[in-house]
């Protein structure tokens, strides 16, 4: 056999590349799936609802993925996630978006319009509060200190679901019986539909922190037309405080924050979830807990970042 790019005889019976490239792509594969299985476990771990959609409440075998609130490729943009580190109260290069507080089971459908920007997830009035009154006023604008950041403990949270654009013709079904081995029969009572606006969408429990969510969507507000914006402000007063956090946490910190200097290895950035465990055969770099390198195409570990997005895990 010939192959005319290199102009080398191959042996008919001798594959080009040795099966120690294949054992060691099949080691990968392993490693990467282990991690993905305890990644989900965790999630589960804190999730009230367990592996439900938040929204429609029904299981992984109808098309429910994994999605971020703050989306993960954020992660490679160091200067927001620097400002974030530095408002937050947290040592540098330890903000870790694989937080299972920042993952939620969500439908397919409903991920994937998230991720468009079409829909954010409101923390109730009094959670925003607690984060605007840590902010000082100064003349028309709010600022955020360190030292004041208040920290909420990890726990389960009420949101409200905040259509943002596009969504005047979408349709959410919520299933309010799943069934089950003893009752697997569907009746029409069984689920409710929603319409735009969803205002009769009834609070969502999720262990999702506020934090992630106001960040989140101050981001997504802080990006709509003018008038948009003042449409929702009309039914939604409380997103004139999400936005003054939003543009509070992402000033530029001082610069003496900003020296690189070598931190060690973390874990969960201050927010460890149940069930992890640093003995677990390459955990730690599956979940991006290790600190953000300086190269920015080092922050993930190879495979990674392709393998998880061919899962549509981003």
């Amino acid at each position: 056999m010939y192959n005319s790019s290199e102009g080398k005889l191959l042996h008919p019976h001798k594959p080009k590349n040795d099966f120690a490239n294949l054992s060691v792509k099949i080691s990968e594969h392993l490693h990467w799936t282990f991690a993905v299985i305890h990644y989900v476990a965790r999630v589960h771990s804190v999730c009230p609802h367990g592996a439900f959609c938040l929204l429609e409440n029904h299981a992984t075998a109808n098309g429910v993925e994994y999605a971020h609130l703050v989306a993960r490729a954020l992660s490679s943009n160091n200067k927001l996630m620097n400002k974030l580190e530095w408002y937050w109260g947290m040592t540098r290069r330890t903000l870790n978006l694989d937080t299972c507080y920042n993952v939620f089971p969500c439908s397919s459908g409903l991920h994937a319009s998230h991720d468009a920007s079409e829909w954010g997830l409101l923390p109730s009035d009094d959670i925003v509060m607690q984060y605007h009154d840590s902010l000082t006023k100064l003349h028309s604008h709010f600022l955020a200190e360190r030292t004041d950041f208040h920290k909420i403990p990890n726990g389960h949270f009420l949101y409200r679901f905040l259509p943002l654009r596009n969504m005047e013709i979408a349709t959410i079904t919520r299933y309010l019986h799943i069934p089950t081995a003893e009752d697997p029969s569907l009746r029409p009572e069984d689920l409710v539909n929603y319409f735009f606006p969803f205002n009769s969408i009834p609070p969502l429990k999720s262990h999702i922190h506020p934090k992630f969510a106001i960040f989140e969507l101050g981001l997504q507000v802080s990006h709509l037309p003018l008038d948009e914006y003042c449409s929702l402000l009309i039914t939604t007063p409380i997103l004139s405080s999400v936005l003054d956090i939003y543009y509070a946490w992402t000033r530029t910190p001082p610069t003496r924050f900003l020296e690189d200097s070598v931190q060690p290895a973390v874990t969960l950035s201050g927010s460890k979830c149940p069930g992890y465990d640093k003995t677990i055969c390459g955990w730690s770099q599956y979940t991006g807990s290790l600190y953000r390198s300086k190269d920015k195409n080092k922050f993930y570990p190879t495979g990674w970042r392709d393998s998880f997005s061919k899962n549509d895990w981003s």
